[in-house]
């Protein structure tokens, strides 16, 4: 890896968007409540301004009842260091 370029592990928003949904939770705020997280962590995640904590994916990963993989992606530093 060069410099600081590392793996960036992010959330898989048309699909967390589509399952928060199936689940009555459209809004951020409804999102946030469901995940016992604030709002802005919900939107700063969904928008890819910051990486997820280990507590965020736990918690999305069994309110929506998915794999990881099902709701999150590894880009690698490669990918990332190539835009």
């Amino acid at each position: 890896m060069q410099g600081n370029q590392r793996p960036r592990l992010v959330l898989r928003t048309r699909e967390f968007q589509r399952l928060m949904r199936t689940r009555g939770c459209a809004t951020a705020s409804a999102q946030a409540d469901t995940l016992g997280v604030y709002v802005s962590t919900v939107t700063r995640v969904c928008s890819g301004d910051v990486q997820p904590s280990g507590a965020f994916v736990a918690r999305a990963c069994d309110v929506l009842d998915v794999g990881i993989a099902d709701l999150f992606e590894v880009i690698p530093a490669a990918e990332r260091s190539a835009a």
